[in-house]
């Protein structure tokens, strides 16, 4: 069966009429009448966007034809996964009713530090990196898909059609390098912005209205990060291009937006704060009194686990300090069992040093201590989650690190999401129990 240009036209303005209506769903707000049929709402227009586009394919048609069906149907795909995960972050957000609505991180900020120059000249900076940011990447988006088409035809032509599936995302490297330069470039107006949101001291933000993220500085090399697109073969490497997401820390600020604003202790000897969380500098012989006040005004403690002594100071600070269900610890996949043990000990005998000066009233009489590593798969990249209940007894999970930009049905944030489920259904119940925001 032939397709005219005309049938051509209609069936692929179906499809982004089909695209549209499933972005306009993720606007239905919970509360609405219409919330109910919302999901399924998207999920039928992305499963017969896909279809239509596939079935337009499958049709008869000339080599150079097929060679834009197939990366058109790559970036149908694409978009469908980046709505999925636009979608996931929608409903997180709409799934928690804590005491008051807050924003995101990285639009709060009264002003800018005197040391970074008039706010004027700064944000008109900030804005133009980031115009240029994602002029750049819709420039490299463009490249790829246009260097695909190509490669597609040739290979179809000279070497053969599954040949062509397999080298197209190769041949359009140069188009997913020019993405990425534009991902990092628009980071770097974000981290610009950032420096909007430096705090001088606790006192400076709320108690009860910020989340406090803790971890060893080594991780931003790694987490403040934009994660380099992966060239794969097939049409998977094509719908890579559509990843979800900033950095991890910035989807680590997404994640635990529900709660507050996530807060961060900044490496001292950083000339840009990083995206992601609102940073305070300290000074290294003088931090522990300051991170002290933080944890105790916190309305939630995230530690990311290392075995550095600042981080086993601080794993046992927040326990002192702050009722079981305001601590949230994340494990890296990256440690290995000998190490947490090794912490653990070394924690328990912090405590233990501790508990003859100062003893946290939650205790009732017992020591908290780490639980076991929580581990289901030793050969998964998994991210364990500890958390804890009334009495300190702790409670674990386990999920894949999908890492920044994701694997074809999730990303960092999707990780993230599915293990603070527990915990923040435990932190609901002890503030309507308490009706308290800190403390």
């Amino acid at each position: 069966m032939q397709m005219t240009p005309l049938t051509y036209s209609a069936s692929y303005f179906a499809v982004v009429l089909l695209l549209l209506g499933s972005l306009a769903s993720t606007a239905v707000s919970p509360r609405s009448n219409w919330s109910r049929i919302g999901t399924p709402i998207r999920i039928l227009c992305l499963s017969l966007a896909v279809l239509v586009a596939m079935f337009t394919m499958l049709l008869k048609s000339s080599d150079v034809i097929l060679a834009l069906k197939i990366t058109i149907l790559a970036v149908v795909c694409g978009v469908a996964r980046w709505i999925t995960m636009f979608a996931r972050r929608q409903a997180w957000w709409n799934s928690w009713t804590f005491f008051q609505p807050l924003v995101s991180n990285r639009r709060l900020g009264p002003t800018v530090s005197d040391k970074w120059g008039p706010r004027n000249l700064l944000q008109s900076w900030q804005s133009n990196l980031r115009l240029q940011g994602w002029s750049l990447t819709i420039l490299g988006l463009v490249i790829a898909m246009l260097m695909s088409w190509v490669s597609i035809y040739l290979f179809n032509r000279v070497v053969g059609p599954r040949a062509s599936l397999f080298a197209s995302p190769l041949v359009a490297y140069g188009g997913i390098v020019l993405f990425d330069w534009g991902r990092r470039l628009s980071l770097r107006g974000r981290r610009l912005q950032a420096q909007a949101h430096i705090i001088r001291s606790p006192k400076e933000v709320s108690a009860g209205t910020y989340v406090l993220y803790l971890r060893p500085f080594y991780e931003d090399q790694r987490r403040s990060v934009i994660l380099p697109t992966p060239v794969s073969p097939a049409l998977g490497g094509l719908m890579q291009l559509f990843p979800h997401g900033g950095s991890e820390e910035e989807q680590m600020a997404d994640a635990v937006r529900p709660v507050g604003n996530m807060v961060a202790v900044g490496i001292p000897e950083e000339v840009t704060p990083h995206a992601g969380a609102m940073r305070m500098y300290l000074p290294l012989d003088d931090w522990k009194g300051p991170v002290g006040q933080l944890i105790e005004r916190a309305r939630l403690v995230v530690i990311w686990l290392g075995s550095t002594p600042a981080t086993i100071w601080e794993v046992a600070q927040a326990m002192c300090t702050v009722p079981p269900q305001r601590l949230l610890i994340l494990v890296p996949f990256q440690m290995k069992n000998e190490e947490y043990e090794r912490l653990r000990k070394r924690v328990l005998r912090e405590l233990k040093s501790r508990s003859r000066s100062r003893k946290n009233i939650t205790w009732n009489g017992k020591l908290p201590t780490l639980p076991p590593r929580p581990l289901r798969d030793p050969d998964a990249p998994e991210i364990g989650f500890i958390h804890f209940i009334e009495g300190w007894e702790a409670r674990t999970s386990c999920e894949i690190d999908f890492g920044g930009s994701g694997a074809l049905l999730g990303n960092f944030f999707s990780c993230l999401a599915r293990g603070m489920r527990a915990p923040f259904e435990e932190l609901v119940s002890f503030e309507e129990r308490t009706g308290r925001q800190h403390g």
